[in-house]
């Protein structure tokens, strides 16, 4: 039998605006004068009719009046509610009937929600009402997720992205989410690898064990632009990220907001490191933030690793001669995880001052020598991430899984 490594779909094969930033080095340059969107030549993305063209158009420059304290937030709901009863039955039944359509009109509802909300007001009844049907339709949470903000969003034409900013600091905005998403591809890429690796390793054939080794290393690969992605996010303007953040802070309610957190990197993190405690506790409570495809292969993999068929554990049970290669393949790949929550840890220390109470001298041996910490607890003082989190204390514990994963391929290696 024959053993092939699948070919990488990544981000770059899928057909970009001419103004969509592809690599790393091109997501947070300036591009000349910020374009108004009412300019915009393009195919404009309206599922909503005139309400999707406020939220786009005009929902931005009021927000900036709301900052500002010269705009009653009463006034862009008051707008939002004369827009959306400018539909008819028969619109909205077209969008209900078209999930393409039903989910842009949802990641519409949960920008002009969010505006509401995170600027001291109430969404009207009529959004409210609109958005618990779609929810209904798509499968998608009524508030806002990362699904919406990054994946549909980034979906759009790059001109025709959704935010909460305007002018140069709305092209930030726009940059932060679509990188997200390039980042998602990359992910996709590394999972489909290892998912796909940890099949061949337990035929225990020498030939598919080879193939492994291979695409572990593709893998591999793909963790290297995802850590280069996210080192670029230091070059984000700290200032701009600190007004578009409020709009994805924790809801009032206590429900969790969009965030990096529920990208899907469980899916991969488990595959290779299996799960912990704490992780666990994370799981079981963000589980329905995460992209709604996703969520079942998340689980898939919480029951194989419970069951010991992740790749450290394989890696140490394995009998052969290729034991040893095929570990250090494996720690390439969580060694290029570990660089990327390390440069995340960078870029939340620079871009939210007081969060890593600790800083970061240090913090490979502090996170070495320290064991899991509690991520729930609504400790006072606390800086809490987008999804509302203890950012430092999620990221950390994960650091700690990913350093007890490669001293025990090491001791694979070495032995």
């Amino acid at each position: 039998m024959t053993f092939r490594p699948f070919h990488l779909k990544t981000r770059e094969n899928v057909q970009h605006e001419i103004k969509a930033p592809k690599a790393p080095s091109e997501l947070f340059v300036k591009r000349g004068v910020a374009m108004d969107p009412k300019t915009y030549k393009g195919r404009k993305i309206f599922p909503l009719g005139e309400f999707s063209r406020f939220v786009v158009e005009e929902q931005p420059k009021l927000l900036a009046q709301v900052r500002d304290g010269h705009l009653d937030p009463a006034t862009i709901v008051k707008k939002q509610d004369e827009t959306l009863h400018l539909l008819t039955p028969t619109d909205i039944e077209n969008v209900v009937g078209n999930l393409n359509r039903a989910r842009t009109a949802m990641l519409d509802l949960s920008f002009a929600m969010s505006a509401a909300i995170f600027s001291g007001a109430t969404p009207s009844e009529e959004a409210q009402r609109l958005n618990g049907l779609l929810a209904k339709k798509t499968g998608l949470p009524e508030t806002m997720t990362f699904e919406k903000i990054v994946s549909i969003n980034s979906k759009l034409p790059f001109e025709q992205m959704r935010t909460f900013t305007e002018g140069e600091m709305g092209e930030t905005e726009k940059s932060f989410y679509y990188g997200h998403d390039l980042m998602d591809y990359k992910l996709r890429d590394a999972t489909q690898a290892v998912a796909q690796s940890i099949q061949l390793i337990r035929t225990h054939e020498p030939e598919a064990v080879n193939v492994a080794i291979q695409l572990l290393s593709q893998a591999a690969g793909s963790m290297q632009e995802f850590v280069q992605f996210m080192r670029s996010f230091m070059e984000m303007p700290r200032e701009h990220f600190g007004v578009f953040r409020q709009y994805l802070s924790q809801y009032p309610d206590g429900t969790r907001n969009a965030s990096g957190a529920f990208i899907g990197m469980p899916r991969l993190h488990i595959r290779l490191d299996g799960v912990s405690p704490k992780y666990d506790q994370f799981l079981d409570e963000g589980m329905h933030y995460f992209p709604i495809s996703e969520q079942p292969d998340i689980q898939e993999a919480r029951k194989l690793a419970k069951d010991g068929i992740y790749l450290v554990a394989l890696c140490e049970s394995f009998v052969g001669s290729q034991k040893k290669e095929l570990a250090k393949a494996a720690k390439a790949v969580i060694d290029q995880i570990r660089e990327f929550r390390l440069a995340h840890l960078a870029a939340v220390s620079h871009h939210v001052p007081g969060a890593l109470p600790e800083g970061l001298s240090g913090v490979r041996r502090r996170l070495s020598e320290t064991t899991e910490e509690p991520i729930l607890e609504d400790e006072t003082g606390v800086l809490k991430g987008t999804g509302g989190f203890n950012v430092a204390a999620l990221l950390g514990n994960c650091i700690r899984n990913d350093i007890s994963a490669t001293a025990r391929l090491d001791a694979v290696i070495n032995r």
